[in-house]
């Protein structure tokens, strides 16, 4: 069952504020269809969390954020200084997608 929030203008703009380097696509994603459980079974986080509350540790002591996960252990993350999404294993372990892979991949 899908149950989504979108994030109001204000909202979107405080991330930016906070989190400078936050991809368009995953905004305009929580803007014009929301955060929470989505039609794949994916969740979509309302706002980016730190690894660290999730594993423990900051990988590689990187500018990463999760976004979401797909309910079995693994995360969609973010890398602000390369700009690049990748997934977080249930271990902690990084692994970048290829630069061509937006947000949408973690949708399909």
């Amino acid at each position: 069952m899908q149950l989504c929030v979108k994030l109001l203008k204000s909202e979107i703009e405080r991330l930016v504020e906070e989190i400078p380097g936050l991809p368009d696509d995953y905004l305009r994603h929580l803007s014009e269809i929301g955060w929470g459980e989505q039609l794949n079974g994916r969740i979509v986080y309302g706002r980016p969390t730190c690894p660290t509350e999730i594993f423990g540790v900051r990988v590689n002591n990187s500018p990463n954020w999760l976004l979401g996960d797909d309910g079995m252990g693994y995360c969609l993350g973010y890398d602000t200084t390369r700009q690049v999404y990748g997934e977080y294993s249930e271990s902690g372990g990084w692994e970048p997608w290829p630069s061509s892979e937006g947000f949408e991949a973690f949708l399909k």
